[in-house]
Formats: C-alpha cells, structure tokens, sequence
C-alpha cells in the first residue's frame, strides 16, 4: 500500500530546477525535515540518517532519429513511526515589501505610477509552519523557487506561539530599515 504524498510532473526552466535541487541538498545537508515545495505543491518529510539512491540517466529513441534524455533521482528510507510525516501547513504569504526608496513592488521608480491590481499583492514568498525533529514548531519563508529565505530563531511547543512569531515578523518588519556594517 502506498500514499502519493506529493507528485508533479511538468516543464520548467533549468533555473527552476537547479533551485529546486539547491534547497533539496541544502535540507538534506541539515538533519532536520524536509520541505519539497513545486508550485502550489509542499510536502514536508523526515529522511533518515542513511538513504538508499537510485539513479538512471537513460538515452530513449523516438520516431524520426529524435532523442530524449531521462534522468531519475530515487531516495528511499525508512520512516520512523516515532516521527512521522508532517505534511507543511500553508499559510497567506507576506506581500513584498519595498526594497529601497528609490524603486517601488512592481520595479517602479518613485513617483511612477504602477498598475493596481485587485485585493493584496501577490507574493513570491510563503511562509510555512512546521514540526522539527524535536516536535517544536517552526516557520520559515520560502520563495516561490523553492529557497528559503527566512526562519524563527527558535522552536515552540504550541503551534499557537509559533504562528504567534510568524504574525510579528509579518506585522512588525515591513518597512525595517536596510544597516550596512
């Protein structure tokens, strides 16, 4: 019996991939759970310590001499039942916040005027609340690409206190100001 946790299959650019595989290995290189995020899609796992691989790059042939290349990346471990599969919990992303003086969300010099659009700002970001491998909760921002871009400084017994830290983050930072040392 199995249960599909998370499945995509679709065309993306190369640079969509490559930071896609760059947050994979940067989760993997910690010992803490795993978020796969593609799209809309997120699941989160807890990989064991060891990992059994898997990898196929296949040569196929089509119709008319054409080509195509296929490689596979398998990873199987074994799962804990002490420490399940959390799946992540979406919650509203942060609106972008402006980056400087000078230019506005949209890319817009000061002063131009930018395009409205109905309702909040669509964000590039999303923060996420989740369970680590200590059983505290955790949140983090993760852009669309995959990379995460923030995280709390600590873990919370209550899933309550951590969406607690999230809120402040989002309410208290949005125009906090840029210290260079």
């Amino acid at each position: 019996m199995s249960e599909d946790l998370l499945e995509f299959e679709g065309r993306q650019e190369r640079s969509e991939v490559a930071a896609f595989c760059r947050s994979l290995a940067d989760q993997l290189d910690g010992d803490g759970p795993v978020t796969l995020a593609v799209g809309e899609l997120t699941a989160t796992v807890r990989p064991a310590a060891e990992l059994d691989v898997e990898l196929e790059l296949e040569r196929e042939w089509h119709e008319e001499d054409e080509q195509g290349i296929e490689f596979e990346l398998e990873l199987e471990w074994t799962e804990s039942t002490e420490e399940p599969t959390v799946p992540a919990e979406r919650v509203t992303a942060m609106p972008p916040r402006e980056l400087d003086d000078r230019e506005g969300r949209d890319g817009s010099a000061e002063g131009e005027d930018a395009p409205e659009e109905a309702g909040e700002p669509e964000s590039k970001g999303r923060f996420e609340l989740f369970v680590d491998r200590a059983g505290e909760w955790r949140w983090r921002m993760v852009h669309h690409n995959g990379n995460v871009i923030a995280t709390g400084a600590e873990g919370y017994s209550r899933k309550a206190k951590a969406r607690q830290g999230l809120e402040s983050v989002r309410t208290n930072a949005p125009g906090a100001p840029v210290v260079e040392e």
